[in-house]
């Protein structure tokens, strides 16, 4: 590969790297396992993985930052839902680690 395939290509190669560093994290990892299966507020979350809610809005702000997720606003409460279909295919991969 010339050093101009690179350069064209390093933006796709940063996202990719960014998704996968958003990943790395168990509880991120659990968080997006959990989406690809539902959608779930901050306080479903919280219940499910026993941290405190900044800890959980920190991760989801990760995850977000990344392209894995998103949410939408319901009666003052953020829902959020997995949105990378990478995302999923990597969850799916993983399990026949």
């Amino acid at each position: 590969m010339k050093y101009n395939e690179y350069k064209k290509s390093k933006e796709k190669y940063r996202e990719l790297s960014d998704k996968l560093k958003a990943l790395s994290n168990p509880t991120r990892f659990f968080i997006v396992e959990k989406l690809c299966n539902q959608e779930c507020s901050v306080w479903q979350l919280t219940e499910m993985i026993g941290c405190s809610m900044p800890t959980i809005s920190r991760h989801l702000y990760i995850l977000m930052k990344a392209g894995i997720i998103n949410y939408s606003e319901s009666k003052n409460r953020h829902i959020y839902k997995l949105i990378s279909p990478t995302a999923r295919k990597l969850l799916e991969y993983s399990k026949k680690l």
